[in-house]
């Protein structure tokens, strides 16, 4: 049972102290790595959405440890079944 498997997270979140809205120009990128990642059989996960436990946006990257635990939960289990 493998269960690695490449990942692409990207924090994409509009937020009131940002000078710039986010996604004002995150449409095409948010695009382009959905295409790469289905062409490649990888995973991508976008995050718009602010947890105010961080504070500022850019560090709600790091929820990706908890995605990740998550999926992988997820992953066990199917395979335990």
């Amino acid at each position: 049972m493998n269960m690695k498997k490449n990942v692409i997270y990207m924090v994409a979140i509009d937020h009131p102290t940002s000078q710039f809205k986010v996604s004002d120009y995150s449409g095409p990128a948010i695009k382009s790595w959905e295409a790469w990642c289905k062409k490649y059989d990888v995973d991508f996960y976008l995050n718009d959405k602010h947890d105010e436990s961080f504070g500022r946006p850019i560090w709600n990257k790091e929820k990706v440890f908890e995605l990740m635990h998550k999926s992988q939960q997820k992953v066990i289990k199917k395979y335990e079944q």
